[in-house]
């Protein structure tokens, strides 16, 4: 019931916007940093693009998004989010509940209950880990505004490819089965999308880049976006994070957007905001603001990535 209701309460600030489920940036981190999330590692927002960067997540997490987007010069779009996810035993990989509750303005609402999976290292890889994922999603679309009653199935699937352990490739396709609608008078699909991506991450810093390429839809055109995204951290003098600056650039057919971001986090709590602004156009900024809890952490918050194991040395003798 609560999906409905944020939807409805979304519903007084909204526009007519663009395709269904075409969004591009689910939280303040992703949104400050271009929607360049493809390739990073370890944050539950990958389930909106690319399950496999699940698989980092070492405690039970539970983080909640709110994002007013700008897609065009006057329709902006509207949408809450969370995510609650946790470790599975005997090395089964991590389990992510979400939902998603948007606005489409003109076009009705959207709703959306995921059920995701980041797997353990594949094994036997040369010179690093890779890591799978997939997503099953239940997608509701009303063009009435009201809850959403007509429901498909949308598949998601992902690898991430890890070396060195700082650089990662990423690939993914969402929507894989590209559900669409078709009754009562509603003409429309969610559209398949494909991404692949590149990050570099250190204790301090993250450097990631996405190409994505989104299929024609029944109200919208195919779309090609290229993305670029940066994160810094500040630590304290025992080397835990404590504050962040982001920032990012999205250039897609229609329209570029620059975005920057702020968070802080303490005692496994951080709170973030981002804004994005179209770089050729008068139109007002969009907005997000995300809180993530992590339980069991240190007082500090600070994350750990496990670090791929190193190939061993045989010495033999003569």
């Amino acid at each position: 019931m609560a999906w409905p209701a944020a939807a409805a309460l979304l519903a007084a600030f909204s526009t007519p916007g663009r395709a269904a489920f075409q969004d591009t940036a689910f939280s303040a981190r992703s949104m400050a940093m271009g929607g360049s999330f493809t390739a990073v590692y370890g944050d539950p927002i990958s389930v909106f693009f690319n399950p496999a960067g699940l698989a980092a997540v070492k405690r039970f997490s539970m983080r909640l998004d709110g994002v007013r987007e700008i897609p065009s010069s006057a329709s902006p779009e509207d949408n809450l989010n969370g995510i609650a996810s946790v470790r599975l035993p005997a090395k089964l990989g991590v389990a992510a509940f979400s939902g998603l509750a948007g606005q489409e303005g003109a076009r009705g609402s959207e709703q959306m209950e995921a059920l995701s999976w980041g797997g353990e290292p594949v094994r036997h890889v040369p010179g690093g880990q890779l890591y799978l994922g997939a997503s099953a999603r239940l997608l509701g679309l009303n063009e009435t505004g009201g809850t959403p009653g007509d429901e498909r199935w949308g598949l998601d699937a992902g690898a991430i490819y890890r070396f060195r352990r700082r650089f990662s490739f990423g690939a993914s396709l969402l929507n894989a089965d590209q559900p669409s609608w078709g009754s009562s008078g509603l003409y429309d699909r969610a559209p398949r999308t494909a991404r692949a991506g590149f990050a570099v991450e250190l204790p301090d810093f993250v450097l990631a880049a996405d190409y994505a390429h989104t299929n024609a839809a029944a109200s919208a055109p195919s779309r090609d976006q290229e993305s670029l995204g940066v994160e810094r951290w500040w630590n304290n003098e025992k080397g835990h994070s404590l504050f962040v600056v982001r920032g990012g650039l999205a250039a897609a057919d229609d329209q570029a957007l620059w975005s920057w971001g702020l968070g802080v986090k303490k005692f496994g709590i951080e709170l973030s905001y981002a804004m994005s602004l179209p770089v050729e156009s008068d139109a007002g900024p969009g907005q997000a603001l995300s809180l993530r809890v992590r339980f069991g952490e240190s007082p500090s918050g600070a994350e750990t990535i496990e670090a791929p194991p190193q190939e061993g040395v045989v010495l033999r003798e003569g």
